[in-house]
């Protein structure tokens, strides 16, 4: 029985697209279960205590973010850190920048806001109405009169 040396990496073969999304979904779906069991709780700790909260506050700065009560702050620190540790997730299995060598995914000016919140504030392309059979005219368009 050989066994490999810890300090030696495995020869492990590029993953294709496929494999690198299913690697990063079930990363993605660890990350969601622990951080379920250690969510930060905005009613039970300061967000000052956290220790992301110095890259928060340095994040709301550069962005120019303030928020109208201290407990929409702390609910936007909540989804903050959710944000950033998906981000960590993502670079953790992307991996640098081959240019850079810096992370490739990093927090912006969305970052406090909930997939669905930016859903909302995002999608909101609403398509023109149909065109009449026959026309250049657009349904429901009142047109001049002689």
């Amino acid at each position: 029985n050989l066994q490999q040396p810890a300090n030696m990496q495995l020869n492990q073969p590029q993953l294709n697209n496929e494999g690198t999304r299913r690697k990063l979904h079930t990363h993605y779906h660890q990350t969601q279960h622990h951080r379920a069991h250690n969510a930060y709780r905005p009613s039970n700790a300061h967000p000052r205590q956290h220790p992301l909260a110095p890259h928060f506050e340095e994040w709301m700065t550069t962005h120019s973010k303030t928020y109208p009560t201290s407990d929409n702050q702390h609910d936007r620190f909540r989804i903050w850190v959710q944000n950033y540790e998906r981000t960590a997730a993502k670079n953790e299995v992307h991996g640098p920048c081959r240019l850079t060598g810096r992370p490739v995914f990093a927090p912006n000016h969305f970052a406090d806001l909930e997939p669905a919140d930016w859903q909302a504030q995002m999608l909101t392309y609403a398509p023109p109405p149909p065109l009449e059979m026959g026309t250049n005219r657009r349904m429901g368009r009142t047109q001049p009169t002689d």
